[in-house]
């Protein structure tokens, strides 16, 4: 992918599979007229066949998680600009943990390759329908005074 910068500078991102780029651009940082060039890949790692081991899944992509890494990044890096590479490096993984790990690992069999069709909002609907009726089940137990 090509990102352009306001200055008309042009920076590359390389990556051998397009569909896997969530987002990539440039960050201000304020330092120079240079920008900063980031990628966000959502494979991590590749499975090549389906298999019946449970998937941990550490971190969530959603594009609401994505467009809040964006704005909170861009807002520390206005606010507060980097000094040095390392420092930009810290406060850029800072800002994508809060944005994207979850707080308590979701386990699954449910992968993309065992069941490409499952969508977040389909596992969420699962979710909403399984405590429905957990709820039904308690309401079933409480007898009625008469």
């Amino acid at each position: 992918a090509v990102v352009s910068t306001q200055s008309g500078h042009y920076g590359r991102v390389l990556s051998n599979d397009l569909d896997c780029t969530l987002a990539s651009g440039t960050l201000k940082l304020g330092i120079s007229h240079h920008h900063a060039v980031f990628h966000i890949n959502t494979k991590l790692a590749k499975q090549t066949k389906p298999s019946n081991t449970i998937n941990t899944q550490y971190y969530d992509y959603s594009n609401s998680n994505v467009e809040l890494f964006l704005s909170s990044v861009h807002k520390k890096f206005q606010s507060q600009p980097p000094n040095n590479f390392a420092s930009f490096c810290t406060t850029y993984n800072e800002e994508l943990d809060k944005a994207f790990k979850l707080e308590n690992p979701k386990h699954s069999k449910r992968t993309p390759i065992n069941n490409p069709w499952i969508t977040g909002g389909i596992i969420k609907s699962i979710s909403t329908k399984d405590d429905l009726y957990d709820s039904w089940k308690q309401a079933q137990k409480v007898k009625c005074a008469s």
